[in-house]
């Protein structure tokens, strides 16, 4: 059957030849299920859980306001990752979002947010590297300087050690996020015992006192639950890394499913631990950027709960949650410049993969550099606030973009559709944009700097757009040529430009079929 949408090739800014896109080198599908899984859970399990209860009882003021917007922060998170799942089987090549956006409003819009989501994905590498020096430093005392030679060491090791391949991060991953879950399961275990002994209580899910100075009301749980939002961050790496999926179309939908069930039931029962071990108070004046010099919760708890070994306990779960949440930002998000780069619209360097890694060394390398220059500048809070308003706009736009696909593309090939469509993407849009409302209220210095990122990139996009191409009008790409299995990198997202014909209003079936075939074929390679 001959494609309903018509494209015409246009030169891009960038534009690479076929025969240096063959030189360039391909990804290889090297994730295996487990791998995958283990991404999604251990780039969500990070510092989030351990940090981020303080600010959230400080935002909230109540206990159990505090589960709520855990719980509440669960249940977006899960409208999200099933909106996501449908994206991902549709679309199963490097660059997730970026490519999602491209096919849904073109490639304007998609460059916008895959510039800022490379630029906050470096942020990302930088709160991550400052938390392991803030950690370090529990056990090592250091001095302010040796802190940001500590964070530029931490994130200079995991970028070499992914520019080794994707296996080498994908086992890593694997390992940490196991170690991870094991970590957060004995703080649970602690406080069955502590309630056995008699030492922890449950009267916190009783009537509550306030913590004084909370902000409280609707505008204090919504920013609780922004910051339980940035906690389970992190699933939507998986996405970013589809390109080196096996069987993507299958595993992705697994993976991110399987990953948020089980980081929110972890998370719910650790803050019961949290809240069961700790008065209230001492949970609001934990480390935050309000108290920088105080312990952390997780710090506090388990030495209320395991004793005299509770502190280095805490510290150690601490720097193994960093190293899986900054391997994780490392092994996806180069995946973002790699497929704008394939696309044109970034200088082909960034699309250029190893030889014998077989991972877009360059675009690694330049988000490692990038990460360690953040990291001499912002705090934890600060950084992490304005990298989640970053992706609170992803997720209102990606969600706008199943819409978008649903109705201008209803016959592609769809290999997992969201169940309860279409009120679980309309719940993410709301909860996306109501977050992104909420938090630039409550937090406007963070909201500017993040509404100055987009504009940048806005502004950026006219100067490196594909020659002879007008600005994106809202149509979705085709990617016809990316699809074709004679087309450099097909499969993987390699798209050179395309404009889909006024009378073209669905994909074809052998279109979708033609983007499947080298799927398949690619998931046998491995190193």
């Amino acid at each position: 059957m001959e494609s309903s949408w018509r494209a015409e090739p246009r030169r891009a800014k960038f534009a690479i030849h076929p025969a240096e896109g063959h030189r360039m080198g391909e990804l290889r599908r090297a994730l295996t299920r487990v791998d995958t899984t283990a991404l999604a859970v251990g780039t969500m399990i990070g510092t989030g859980i351990l940090l981020k209860p303080a600010v959230m009882a400080q935002e909230a003021g109540a206990a159990w306001s505090v589960l709520l917007a855990w719980v509440v922060g669960g249940a977006l998170t899960l409208t999200a990752t099933l909106t996501y799942a449908e994206l991902g089987a549709m679309f199963p090549r490097a660059g997730g979002e970026y490519v999602y956006l491209r096919e849904a409003f073109g490639r304007g819009p998609a460059f916008v947010f895959g510039a800022a989501r490379w630029v906050v994905g470096a942020g990302a590498a930088a709160a991550y590297g400052v938390a392991f020096a803030t950690f370090l430093a529990a056990l090592v005392p250091l001095e302010p300087m040796a802190r940001k030679l500590v964070a530029a060491a931490v994130i200079a090791t995991l970028t070499a050690l992914n520019c080794l391949g994707v296996r080498v991060g994908g086992r890593l991953q694997t390992v940490v996020a196991a170690a991870k879950v094991a970590g957060l399961l004995v703080l649970v275990v602690g406080l069955a015992a502590a309630v056995a002994r008699g030492t922890a209580s449950l009267a916190f899910l009783g009537p509550a006192h306030a913590v004084s100075g909370a902000r409280g009301g609707l505008a204090g749980f919504g920013a609780a639950v922004l910051a339980s939002v940035w906690a389970y961050a992190g699933w939507f790496m998986v996405s970013m890394a589809a390109g080196e999926v096996k069987d993507p179309r299958r595993v992705l939908p697994f993976a991110l499913t399987t990953a948020t069930f089980v980081v929110v039931a972890l998370y719910v029962l650790v803050n019961v631990a949290f809240l069961a071990a700790l008065p209230l108070d001492q949970i609001a004046t934990a480390s935050s950027t309000r108290f920088p010099h105080a312990p952390s919760v997780a710090n506090r708890a388990a030495t209320a709960l395991l004793g005299g070994p509770g502190a280095a306990f805490a510290t150690a779960l601490f720097l193994v949650a960093v190293v899986g949440s900054l391997n994780g930002t490392m092994l996806a998000i180069p995946r973002v410049p790699y497929a704008m780069a394939r696309d044109g619209v970034l200088p082909a360097l960034f699309g250029r993969v190893g030889d014998r890694s077989h991972v877009p060394v360059w675009s690694i390398v330049a988000l490692g550099a990038l990460g360690t220059a953040f990291a001499w500048a912002g705090t934890f809070d600060q950084l992490t606030t304005t990298i989640t308003l970053v992706y609170c706009v992803g997720f209102a736009s990606n969600a706008v973009g199943l819409f978008r696909l649903r109705r201008r593309a209803p016959h592609a090939e769809r290999p997992f559709r969201v169940p309860g469509y279409p009120v679980v993407p309309a719940l993410f849009l709301l909860g996306s944009t109501g977050l992104l409302v909420n938090t630039s209220l409550t937090n406007p210095r963070e909201a500017t700097v993040a509404a100055a990122l987009l504009v940048v990139c806005a502004a950026a996009y006219p100067l490196l757009r594909p020659r002879g191409q007008a600005p994106a009008n809202g149509s979705p790409s085709a990617s016809v040529d990316a699809d074709r299995s004679d087309a450099p990198d097909a499969g993987l997202g390699v798209a050179t430009s395309v404009a889909p014909s006024p009378r073209a209003t669905s994909l074809s079936a052998s279109s979708a079929r033609s983007a499947s075939e080298p799927l398949g074929a690619a998931s046998t390679g491995d190193p």
